[in-house]
């Protein structure tokens, strides 16, 4: 079997996010929506196992909710990376209680993204989605 290639994938890793922000893109998460899942680490595992069992993937982002709060979200990296994937994570910042951000260095994350949409209070509440 030929194994497929995929330049990129975004992999939603938790379900959860401590935060409801206007910008995100999971309406479900913006509002008091009822959640359409819940979070499985077998079945993220799983997934994640399969995936690369059937394609060769240059990078993966770790999504969310909030990947960060994920208490498994390092065994996933480090999947990633022992397939050498580059392996980028979008979080809020605002994971879990006490979390060190260091073991992100310590599995070779590639890239760490933390939406900033605006400085200002003001443009943040009132102009994000005025275009």
């Amino acid at each position: 079997m030929e194994i497929k290639k995929l330049s990129h994938i975004a992999f939603e890793s938790y379900s959860e996010c401590n935060l409801k922000c206007k910008y995100c893109y999971n309406h479900w998460k913006r509002d008091e929506s009822e959640i359409p899942f819940v979070y499985s680490h077998k079945k993220a595992k799983k997934t994640i196992q399969t995936l690369y069992k059937q394609t060769d993937v240059k990078q993966i982002s770790f999504t969310g909710g909030e990947p960060l709060l994920n208490p498994y979200i390092e065994e996933l990296i480090l999947i990633a990376k022992q397939h050498n994937s580059k392996v980028s994570v979008i979080s809020n910042g605002n994971g879990r209680a006490n979390l060190d951000y260091t073991f992100l260095k310590d599995l070779n994350v590639d890239l760490i993204m933390f939406p900033i949409h605006s400085f200002s209070r003001y443009n943040y509440n009132n102009k994000w989605f005025l275009g």
